[in-house]
């Protein structure tokens, strides 16, 4: 995975024993993430009666903790940049253009400094199975 956010659901906590740490972070879905993942199965039982989708519409309330974001730890980096940048006042476009700049090794020593907060490593140690666990539970 190299790019974008998937959101799994994992009924039986496996997934943490099966995905590459190195290269991406999983953690619990925000309260808005949740809120889309409900309306992208609420569109997938509209299209298709998926009896599996009505039955997580159903008891969405308490299956919603079994869902994991999974992020590459790159593009989450991409993404912490961008809004840095815009923070202070840079479009989304420059803020892009300054992430790949960063990224690719272009950027000066002053702009690396100032808007990779996490320093090449995009919101510091990944997520264990634990910790996921545990902020579902504060969910």
């Amino acid at each position: 995975m190299t790019g974008g956010v998937a959101y799994v659901f994992d009924q039986f906590c496996t997934l943490d024993a099966r995905v590459h740490h190195e290269s991406v972070e999983l953690k619990a879905p925000t309260a808005g993430e949740l809120a889309q993942i409900r309306e992208l199965i609420q569109e997938h039982v509209d299209a298709t009666q998926s009896p599996r989708g009505i039955k997580l519409l159903y008891s969405y309330d308490s299956m919603s903790k079994h869902f994991v974001k999974v992020i590459p730890t790159e593009y989450e980096r991409v993404l912490a940049i961008v809004a840095a940048a815009e923070a202070v006042g840079k479009t989304h476009a420059q803020g892009e253009e300054l992430a790949f700049d960063i990224v690719t090794g272009r950027a000066s020593a002053a702009d690396v400094a100032r808007f990779d907060v996490a320093g090449g490593v995009a919101g510091a140690a990944p997520a264990t199975a634990s910790s996921v666990a545990s902020t579902k539970k504060e969910a």
